[in-house]
């Protein structure tokens, strides 16, 4: 991406109101104004008294909206699938998989078929027998485990997403993608993130971006940083991430 790709992307991330487009493009699902989901969330902002920030004119409050799915468990299928160290493909074909076998309990709406019920991905590996007694080490070891418990338990062949910057340092053992950077959309693992200060609510996660990327646009983005990047930059070889 170029500085001013950055630029634009850091804009609309400080931007207290998105089109549906955006938000679409952004979270990796479609949203359209008839859609029930734009429907519930008008419900919830009225049920919280913020009937002022109901979508209008085709734009959505970013942050309310984002509270909303928080709130209520919910998150688009890319989102959730990333946080199981997989493709959205992955995801639904593991879903629909349980969901034959009557093995799968959910909260939200069957019909809308674009978000997943949050409290799944929290659940997901008590729901194999193999994994309901082990205690995990870290997000790698987790995902490592539950991809090899669903090959094993239901057959169903799991595309894992590595971190980029993982990548592009050649690491030995690839660590397990956790989130997309916020500015590339590049998946990104934990130990990688850096959260950026985009002026977001302290009730909702901060937008974090990747060492790859901050390596990439230093001037763009140093001052924007919540916390010194130094030990984690310490640790490896920029020059392989530039």
């Amino acid at each position: 991406m170029t500085e001013s790709d950055i630029q634009s992307r850091l804009n609309l991330l400080k931007a207290e109101y998105w089109s549906l487009k955006q938000i679409s493009e952004f979270s990796g699902f479609q949203l359209l104004p008839e859609d029930d989901l734009l429907t519930h969330y008008e419900t919830w902002a009225r049920e919280n008294r913020r009937e002022h920030l109901l979508a209008s004119g085709g734009r959505v409050h970013r942050n309310t909206f984002e509270n909303f799915l928080a709130s209520n468990r919910i998150m688009p299928y890319k989102l959730a699938a990333i946080q199981v160290g997989m493709d959205e493909e992955s995801l639904r074909d593991v879903l629909s998989e349980l969901k034959i076998r009557k093995r799968l309990l959910q909260f939200i709406d069957p019909h809308i078929d674009t978000v997943v019920d949050g409290t799944i991905i929290e659940r997901l590996p008590r729901m194999f027998v193999a994994l309901q007694r082990k205690i995990f080490t870290n997000h790698d070891d987790r995902c490592r485990r539950l991809h090899e418990a669903i090959r094993d338990d239901l057959s169903v062949a799991i595309s894992p997403v590595y971190c980029k910057t993982s990548e592009a340092l050649q690491e030995e053992s690839l660590l397990y993608a956790y989130e997309f950077d916020a500015l590339t959309d590049e998946p990104m693992s934990i130990k990688y993130q850096l959260w950026l200060n985009t002026g977001k609510p302290l009730y909702l996660k901060p937008d974090a971006t990747s060492v790859m990327t901050f390596v990439r646009h230093k001037i763009a983005l140093e001052g924007l940083l919540v916390g010194s990047p130094s030990g984690v930059l310490d640790e490896i070889d920029q020059s392989k991430l530039s």
